[in-house]
C-alpha cells in the first residue's frame, strides 16, 4: 500500500520525510546519481542505495563499529556495505 504526503509535510506514522524509490534505466544511470548526491547538502533530501540481504547484514553488523570511530573523531563513511575508517576498508567480506 502507498501513501500518498502532501509535499514539505511529515508522514504521521513515522513522522519522517516520506520515502521515494526510483528505478534507473542502468548502472551507469545509478553510479551518475550516487556520484552527485553532494549536490543534495544543506538539503533535508538524501540518497542510500538499495543493498542485498547479504549487505545490510554486513553493514548491521558493523554499525556499533562506524558510531565507535565516529564518536571519538575517526574519518568514517560507508562505501556499499563495506566501513571504511581513516580511508582503510575495515569490515568487507574481501578485507
Amino acid at each position: 500500500m502507498h501513501r500518498q504526503i502532501p509535499s514539505g509535510q511529515l508522514d504521521k506514522a513515522t513522522n519522517k520525510a516520506p520515502t521515494v524509490i526510483i528505478t534507473l534505466a542502468s548502472v551507469h544511470d545509478k553510479l551518475m546519481v550516487l556520484r552527485a548526491h553532494k549536490g543534495l547538502q544543506g538539503t533535508q533530501l538524501g540518497l542510500d542505495e538499495d543493498l542485498t540481504p547479504a549487505q545490510q547484514a554486513q553493514k548491521r553488523a558493523a554499525w556499533a563499529t562506524f558510531k565507535e570511530a565516529k564518536k571519538v573523531g575517526e574519518r568514517v563513511y560507508w562505501h556499499g556495505a563495506d566501513l571504511y575508517i581513516n580511508h582503510k576498508v575495515v569490515n568487507s567480506p574481501t578485507a
